[in-house]
């Protein structure tokens, strides 16, 4: 019984430091590069060249990283959490190389600093999800067959940390990721009408007769440019250097 109780109270003492570390460490410094690659778009101009198809590629990576940090904070950490991590971690992978793909064919530069801000966002949530899953390691063992344990998947609620914390972590993910993550989006939106709303002004005028102005005929020649087999308008515009 002694052991036990010497035993859990190892674990608890352990799970609180690896709350904190994350809560206050690996949590922040990933709303950072999150707001450090936001304004990295929005100096590439991104509504002007990947527009709301990436914008959105963004939203679903922070879904991959939302869910396992969700379930995480509320629920036991079991082989069905453990099994959540590994799952979102692979999308998370994907997703990313899609984004990559999209904004480099969409002609949206990306410069070897925000392609190191793209690291620290894949590493931080890889980082966090190790150490939340350390002192339940017999249960990631256990998915695989190994370890002295059987696999849960009752995924049980559990104490929630306390509300100051929780408070200032989700005022933190709006101000910082959040929020500024649904502007670029509402951005890439109004420019995108634009864009086809000037394409249109300039085919009617062009119908009547009547002169366009430079404006349109600019908009027009983005909208009307061919597309080549990676997906790129053939455009002599170029997005701005980081």
């Amino acid at each position: 019984m002694l052991y036990l109780y010497v035993r859990l109270s190892g674990e608890r003492t352990i799970e609180q430091s690896i709350h904190i570390l994350i809560g206050w460490f690996i949590l922040p410094l990933w709303f950072a590069a999150g707001f450090a690659d936001y304004l990295f778009h929005r100096r590439t101009q991104i509504e002007r060249f990947a527009g709301v198809g990436e914008s959105l590629i963004h939203h679903v990576m922070l879904a991959e990283v939302g869910l396992p940090l969700i379930v995480a904070t509320f629920f036991h950490i079991d082989a069905a959490v453990v099994l959540l991590f590994v799952l979102c971690f692979v999308a998370h992978e994907i997703t990313g190389n899609w984004d990559m793909r999209y904004a480099v064919n969409h002609g949206r530069y990306i410069s070897a600093t925000e392609t190191q801000v793209h690291s620290v966002l894949e590493i931080l949530p890889l980082t966090a999800a190790l150490l939340v899953i350390l002192p339940h390691f017999e249960q990631a063992l256990a998915l695989v067959g190994a370890g002295p344990e059987h696999a849960d998947f009752s995924i049980a609620l559990k104490e929630p940390p306390a509300w100051r914390q929780m408070l200032i972590t989700t005022g933190a993910l709006i101000l910082f990721v959040l929020g500024p993550y649904t502007e670029e989006t509402i951005r890439c939106l109004r420019a995108r009408r634009t864009v086809t709303d000037d394409a249109l002004s300039y085919a009617s005028a062009s119908a009547a007769g009547v002169a366009p102005s430079s404006n349109n005929a600019s908009a027009f020649a983005v909208a009307s440019a061919p597309v080549s087999s990676s997906g790129v308008r053939s455009t002599s515009t170029s997005s701005p250097r980081a």
